[in-house]
């Protein structure tokens, strides 16, 4: 007897079933990265932020909810993402590392929660970062350096907080700042230099605070500003010099201050006159009503017995020269390639003279006509 035996060869095909990070929370909605790439978890009664989020997204809503706590590893795998939204949340404390992998943040919004405190570094790795919200929250306390290193910051959101102080540097490396909103806090005074630095600054919202007394060159420096108000505070005197010229200002809003239009404040009357279009900046006198601009030399109140100081001067014995500087050889605006990632760049100092022979201080914002810049728009002011 013969036997044939067959043997049956086949090839097992064993696929991996790969769990991919790129699952979408329940109950929220993920775009595919070439639809946008946005996840959005508005309104979804979540009370922590989801694991599971997919790490191509870039625009991540997690508006209205009521997230509290935030874990720090959260956000560690999202390096792609450019718009972050947690507004409307119950945050109370942010920590120095939940946002220390978004390089490539370029809009904040941390409004409408219960933030009290900015420690510092929290927003230090944030380097790409334009626009922040903060507004509506009970900050009272903030590093004086919790901006330091944001230069891409375009517009900043702090109205309708705590805050009672502002440090002289806390925007100090701000320089393409546009807009500022500090609004609706319990700012009692402003540093002299605190804005000095925002050389790109447009908008400035200081209204409804319980500033007294606006210092000596408050508001210099600031070429590019052309909205500033501060009304509603308790403004009763506004020191000499305090405002400098200030080219593309058209608007200044003063109304519900009252002003001592004694003989230190004409100073104020002639440089609001010397710029027609700001009219009257709703000033007015604290005990005549009126505006500053209809004052007369004549009614002007007297400082101690004297009357007011010839125009340019201005001080109790009239010897304070509040009259401008020319300026000299201010350089052209510059343009440097490089193909390194760091340049060193020199320019010229413009030359200033005081028209009556008075010495001069110059501010500026780089201590030396010479810098090494990385990649960027850069302002160089004095």
């Amino acid at each position: 007897m013969r036997y044939i035996y067959r043997k049956c060869f086949f090839i097992l095909l064993a696929s991996c079933c790969i769990c991919s990070s790129n699952a979408c929370p329940t109950s929220c909605y993920c775009q595919a990265v070439s639809e946008g790439g946005n996840v959005d978890c508005n309104t979804k009664g979540l009370n922590i932020v989801p694991t599971n989020i997919p790490t191509y997204v870039k625009k991540l809503y997690l508006y209205s909810n009521s997230i509290k706590d935030v874990n720090r590893e959260v956000f560690s795998d999202l390096t792609n993402l450019e718009i972050l939204q947690l507004g409307d949340n119950v945050i109370g404390n942010l920590d120095s590392s939940f946002f220390e992998n978004l390089d490539k943040l370029t809009n904040l919004h941390l409004q409408q929660n219960n933030i009290t405190t900015l420690p510092v570094n929290v927003f230090s790795n944030l380097k790409s970062l334009q626009v922040l919200y903060l507004y509506e929250n009970s900050i009272q306390e903030y590093d004086t350096d919790v901006f330091k290193g944001l230069h891409q910051l375009r517009e900043l959101y702090l109205q309708n907080n705590r805050i009672s102080n502002l440090t002289t540097n806390v925007f100090v490396d701000l320089q393409l700042m546009e807009i500022l909103d500090v609004s609706q806090n319990q700012l009692q005074s402003l540093p002299s230099t605190v804005f000095s630095n925002l050389i790109s600054l447009r908008i400035l919202y200081i209204y409804s605070n319980f500033i007294t007394t606006i210092s000596e060159h408050t508001f210099w420096n600031l070429d590019n500003l052309e909205q500033i108000d501060i009304y509603d505070n308790k403004i009763s005197t506004i020191e000499n010099t305090s405002f400098g010229d200030l080219p593309a200002l058209t608007k200044i809003q003063l109304h519900y201050n009252l002003i001592t239009c004694d003989c230190y404040v004409r100073w104020f009357r002639d440089w609001l006159l010397s710029r027609p279009t700001l009219g009257t900046a709703y000033a007015t006198c604290k005990t005549s009503g009126i505006y500053i601009t209809d004052v007369t030399d004549d009614t002007f109140e007297e400082c101690n017995g004297k009357k007011p100081c010839p125009s340019g001067w201005t001080g109790q014995n009239c010897d304070v020269d509040i009259e401008p500087p020319n300026m000299f050889d201010c350089p052209a605006n510059m343009t440097v390639f490089t193909s390194e990632l760091t340049k060193t760049v020199e320019w010229s100092v413009p030359e200033f003279i005081d028209p009556n022979n008075e010495s001069l201080e110059v501010f500026k914002n780089y201590q030396e006509a010479k810098w090494t810049f990385p990649w960027g728009d850069f302002n160089v002011s004095y």
